[in-house]
């Protein structure tokens, strides 16, 4: 892909949005299968160390990794989302779903790291000064040696970006 500066008018979003969404560019995948794809690499990879899956959601990171790799801890703030989760991994050992932010699992667990830390679908919905923070935390939490993957989405619409990105009035100064 060469380079590219977004511009959220831009008329070449189309042929933009077209190589994001495919998996090598050639528009036979998604990037969702891609981003699966990678974090079953480094499961594999790490299947005798341990992982931490921030902002896990509804669990289909750690659904995939149950199993396969020695320790897994999950963090969801929301409860709904959190009971989900821990639905979803029930049967397999190894695996802690909490109801925690970041801040507080390291209050809780001081010195714990990951070999493996997963912060997927979860910056977008922060605001920049809590993204600073889990930014740091997730550093806090991954072990030298270790992998960090932050995934998020990108706008392609107007319609998509950030909610007050066109709001003058709503910017913090």
């Amino acid at each position: 892909m060469t380079d590219y500066i977004y511009k959220d008018n831009d008329s070449t979003m189309a042929t933009l949005s077209a190589m994001l969404t495919s998996r090598m560019g050639d528009e036979t995948g998604s990037h969702e299968a891609a981003h699966l794809d990678t974090i079953n690499l480094l499961v594999s990879a790490f299947s005798s160390g341990s992982m931490i899956d921030i902002g896990c959601g509804m669990g289909r990171i750690i659904k995939a990794a149950a199993g396969r790799i020695r320790e897994i801890v999950a963090l969801e703030p929301d409860a709904t989302r959190c009971d989900w989760a821990r639905a979803e991994v029930a049967n397999h050992e190894g695996v802690t779903v909490l109801k925690l932010i970041t801040q507080d699992y390291i209050a809780q667990n001081p010195g714990k790291q990951f070999d493996l830390a997963i912060l997927s679908m979860v910056l977008q919905h922060l605001s920049t000064h809590n993204c600073k923070r889990l930014m740091n935390d997730l550093a806090t939490l991954t072990r030298a040696g270790g992998f960090a993957v932050v995934s998020t989405t990108h706008a392609l619409e107007r319609a998509k970006c950030f909610t007050y990105q066109h709001v003058s009035q709503a910017r913090i100064s």
